[in-house]
């Protein structure tokens, strides 16, 4: 999946566990650009990964203090991977790259938070139309078992209870 000329964007980074994944998949830190708005994760993910390109900001639509991927895109390498993990911001994230979307087809994991995206007055259906008018074909699974289970149904697939709230992931790949 990861290749060592392959850009990793990691939107809701924490505390850098993608990345470090990343990094064990032989992609070097200075392709690494890792987003993450607290103060507090954001030192520890800056100390973990000392060469990365590590943004101390919202990601979002650019509406209310959220600044978007197609602006950090403009001036940044585009990325092959985005994984997202953004507590309930996930349709504001990637309707913030829809212009990445359309030219670069970046692979795509999100972690759903449904609850909060129905706090946010959001849905997981906003989230699968705009991956479907880019051209992505959908799985969607458990990231939290092994071996991870991925279905093509949207309305009946695995979901984690391991966490306070119910998960998923969206796997999204280009297949026009």
């Amino acid at each position: 999946m990861l290749d060592d000329d392959d850009t990793l964007y990691d939107v809701g980074a924490g505390y850098g566990y993608n990345a470090a994944v990343a990094r064990a998949a032989s992609v070097p830190q200075g392709q690494l650009h890792l987003f993450e708005p607290d103060d507090r994760r954001l030192s520890v993910c800056a100390d973990n990964h000392p060469d990365a390109t590590v943004v101390g900001r919202v990601v979002g639509d650019g509406t209310d203090d959220g600044h978007t991927l197609d602006e950090y895109t403009a001036t940044n390498p585009s990325p092959n991977v985005v994984t997202i993990d953004v507590e309930g911001a996930e349709v504001a994230v990637v309707r913030g790259a829809r212009k990445m979307l359309a030219d670069t087809h970046p692979t795509l994991f999100v972690e759903v938070h449904p609850a909060l995206l129905e706090h946010r007055s959001e849905s997981v259906t906003r989230l699968y139309e705009t991956l479907d008018r880019h051209g992505y074909r959908v799985l969607v699974g458990n990231h939290r078992t092994y071996p991870m289970e991925w279905t093509t149904d949207r309305d009946d697939h695995p979901v984690s209870r391991q966490a306070e709230l119910a998960t998923y992931t969206v796997f999204a790949r280009y297949d026009p």
